[in-house]
């Protein structure tokens, strides 16, 4: 019992950490993509 939810709480962190790095990558994506937009019509 103690053990599957130790499993369970590991597994969380490890979707935590996967979605702040995906957010990341979004977040910079979007900047490089507004960068280059900006650069395109000015």
């Amino acid at each position: 019992m103690i053990s599957q939810a130790k499993t369970s709480v590991v597994a969380i962190a490890d979707l935590g950490d996967m979605l702040s790095a995906d957010i990341t990558k979004f977040v910079t994506n979007s900047r490089a993509i507004a960068t280059t937009t900006r650069k395109f019509f000015l």
